[in-house]
């Protein structure tokens, strides 16, 4: 399977889940919405329709390249390790190798393509691995990064993780301000019932009054945030 139809067998509803990764999205271009528009301004339809052309082909296949890139680099993420390669497919002869190897492909598209959705991406990836290793203030600094950026899905998930960084190292304060900021300014990867159980759970030690309503306040919600609030309500009241 190559790169890119690896890269396009997932959707931002995955970044929900366990298993995180990406949907390949084709921007609409400008001159695709203001067709009308540019024909009225710029004098000669057919002038119109090779500048539109060009700039279209030239976004596809800037967009093509990224998907490939990431593709790859899922790919890398995915290959077998051990003595024994496969027939294809790339494959490590041990974990550091393998890891290596995905930090410079994550970190290559996101050098090479910073602001775009693959770049994005692959900055999540690299702060996430920064996080797995305990590199908590090399996590922060690109969670950070992504948190400053445009595209508000990826920051909502960035914020998120900064929050669990600003528990971490004992600065709570921190981490409430930004789960209360995520509570306020919902997203599609990240819900306000996630940020609440989030700042609940973290509150249950130091306010476990405030823990509990903000418990209660989820236990009718469908799926895992109000079976989680549930049982961490319960675990609350037996205290």
């Amino acid at each position: 399977m190559s790169g890119v139809c690896v890269a396009s067998q997932f959707s931002r509803q995955d970044l929900k889940t366990d298993r995180f990764a990406v949907e390949v999205e084709h921007t609409v271009d400008y001159f695709a919405l203001h067709r009308s528009q540019v024909v009225q301004i710029v004098a000669g339809v057919v002038a119109v329709a090779l500048i539109v052309g060009g700039v279209l082909i030239w976004r596809d296949r800037q967009q093509g390249i990224r998907e490939q890139k990431l593709g790859e680099a899922l790919a890398l993420q995915d290959a077998p390790v051990g003595p024994l390669a496969p027939p294809m497919g790339p494959s490590f002869p041990n974990e550091q190798a393998k890891q290596d190897a995905v930090t410079r492909a994550f970190q290559t598209l996101a050098n090479d393509y910073p602001g775009t959705h693959q770049g994005s991406l692959a900055q999540y990836f690299l702060a996430s691995a920064d996080l797995k290793a305990n590199k908590l203030d090399d996590a922060r600094k690109r969670f950070q990064t992504l948190a400053d950026s445009s595209d508000k899905e990826y920051a909502s998930l960035a914020k998120l993780a900064l929050a669990q960084i600003a528990y971490a190292q004992n600065r709570p304060a921190d981490g409430e301000k930004i789960l209360r900021d995520l509570m306020a300014n919902p997203t599609d990867l990240v819900s306000k019932e996630q940020a609440t159980l989030m700042l609940a759970t973290n509150l249950a030690q130091t306010n476990p009054a405030q823990a509990r309503v903000l418990l209660q306040s989820l236990l009718g919600v469908s799926g895992a945030v109000g079976q989680e609030a549930n049982t961490a309500l319960a675990a609350l009241n037996a205290k």
